[in-house]
C-alpha cells in the first residue's frame, strides 16, 4: 500500500462531486483531470481531490485550483475537455484560463 502524504507545495485541484456535480458530469471530469496530469507526469506538481458540493451553484460541474500562496481559482461548467484545458494552461503554463472562471 503507497501513503500519499500531502505536500503543501502540490497544486491542489479540486472537483465538486456532490450530487449536483456528479449528475452534471464531474466524474468524467475529475477522470479527464487525473489522466491529464498523469500523462504529463505532473505527479510531483499536483493533485486531484473530490470534494461534495464546493458552493451553492447551477454551474456544475465544478473545479477549484489551491495553488500555494494565490487565491483560490474556480472554475465552472466544466467539461473533459475544458478540464484538459485547465491542466495544459494553468497548471503546466500558470495561466489562469478567465474564459471558464466562474
Amino acid at each position: 500500500m503507497h501513503l500519499r502524504v500531502e505536500d503543501p507545495a502540490r497544486i491542489k485541484v479540486v472537483v465538486g462531486m456532490g450530487t449536483h456535480g456528479i449528475a452534471a458530469g464531474a466524474r468524467p471530469v475529475a477522470d479527464a483531470l487525473f489522466e491529464e496530469i498523469m500523462a504529463k507526469k505532473l505527479y510531483d506538481k499536483a493533485v486531484v481531490t473530490v470534494s461534495g458540493n464546493i458552493e451553492e451553484t447551477n454551474h456544475d460541474p465544478v473545479v477549484e485550483v489551491h495553488e500555494p500562496g494565490k487565491d483560490v481559482v474556480t472554475y465552472i461548467n466544466m467539461t473533459p475537455d475544458k478540464a484538459v484545458e485547465i491542466v495544459n494552461t494553468h497548471i503546466i503554463g500558470g495561466q489562469i484560463v478567465e474564459k471558464y472562471i466562474g
